[in-house]
């Protein structure tokens, strides 16, 4: 409201100087009017002439006083001074110029040209903070209208609870224990559900996990174990290869070779293949019957004729194990290094004991892997 009204005052004030102008600009001056406003204007320096002339005098008067030697006439020099002064500060009226003198229209048209340029320099200003006046009036207003309704729709919200309070005080209406045993009912039928889903998911990817080692895993576990590359190095290993085998520095070896050390080399494979099986059975879970091993080892024996399905078996076997004691703090125990631990360990899967390399378990994700 100041800020709108000050605006409003310095445009009546420029509407008041355009029709000054315009009046003047009516009534054009003479040459008798320009006389006779110099000759104002003459009469005026010379009376403000006169008055410097006169306190210049005053003045000298008072700085060419010499000081007396006595302390009497140092007092009568004082008290003239103070009278010169006080002469010079109290003449009754001050010292104005006459009311038809045109020194008092430079002076009003000094200071009202002042006030414009100070309006002027003003206006924009103000019109800026009128501006953000009228904003942030804006926002005020529509803050005010939300909270006036978030206030009316929770007067209606709490009218309503206890309206529905004193409604279920006097109708006595409460939820039943059937509600509940169905309500619990219903959650028992959820986590079933979903434990039957998790069980599926699960038998998915023990499947797709089976399906990865026999088919791409194995055979590099088995090149590795019977001394080829380490896993990784030779991504494709065909079972001729591993019937082969390798070289000591890890090479494969030629056909000719093969041909001519076949027994030897089959001997050989099958004693791999038998040290795989039975390290694959040490590593895993423990037989329901003490009499089914030797049972066990016979089909076993009967099935796996190849060392990429021994090192597949092996591999299943100690991942079985290490499944079985997951959510206990306990290792499996290896009768040996094998390619399939160090596998498990390189891909932090599994790590060995900080103390015991004979020990593997799982590695919890929800903690640090351990150096």
């Amino acid at each position: 409201m100041v800020a709108g009204e000050v605006v409003e005052r310095i445009r009546a004030y420029q509407e008041s100087c355009r029709d000054i102008e315009k009046e003047r600009e009516k009534d054009a001056l003479t040459a008798a009017d320009y006389e006779e406003y110099n000759k104002q204007i003459d009469k005026t320096l010379r009376g403000l002439r006169e008055q410097v002339q006169r306190q210049e005098s005053a003045l000298r008067e008072v700085c060419h006083m010499c000081l007396a030697d006595t302390p009497h006439e140092r007092l009568s020099q004082t008290r003239r001074a103070i009278q010169a002064y006080k002469s010079l500060l109290s003449d009754g009226e001050p010292q104005l110029p006459a009311p038809d003198s045109p020194l008092n229209g430079l002076l009003a048209i000094r200071e009202a040209r002042r006030l414009v340029q100070e309006f002027k320099h003003t206006i924009p200003s103000t019109a800026e903070q009128l501006v953000r006046d009228r904003e942030r009036l804006k926002a005020e207003e529509a803050d005010l209208q939300d909270a006036n309704a978030i206030t009316t729709e929770l007067q209606r919200r709490i009218r309503d609870i206890r309206q529905n309070r004193r409604d279920d005080n006097d109708t006595g209406r409460k939820k039943s224990r059937q509600d509940l045993n169905r309500a619990a009912k219903e959650q028992i039928r959820e986590h079933q559900r979903k434990g039957v889903e998790i069980d599926e998911k699960t038998a998915e990817l023990q499947n797709a996990l089976k399906e990865f080692i026999e088919e791409h895993l194995a055979p590099m576990l088995a090149a590795e174990d019977v001394g080829g590359p380490v896993v990784g190095d030779q991504v494709e290993v065909s079972d001729s290869t591993l019937e082969a085998g390798y070289t000591t520095r890890g090479k494969e070896r030629k056909a000719s070779r093969v041909s001519s050390g076949q027994s030897t080399g089959n001997k050989k494979q099958q004693q791999r293949i038998d040290e795989l099986i039975h390290r694959g059975k040490r590593g895993g879970p423990p037989s329901g019957r003490d009499g089914e091993d030797g049972d066990d080892n016979e089909k076993d024996g009967a099935r796996v004729n190849n060392p990429r399905e021994a090192a597949a078996q092996e591999m299943q076997s100690l991942l079985d194990s290490l499944l079985s004691i997951a959510t206990t703090s306990s290792y499996v125990e290896l009768d040996q290094d094998s390619a399939a631990s160090r596998f498990l360990v390189k891909a932090k899967i599994a790590q060995f004991h900080p103390r015991d390399s004979q020990k593997l378990r799982l590695i919890d994700v929800a903690r640090e892997i351990a150096d």
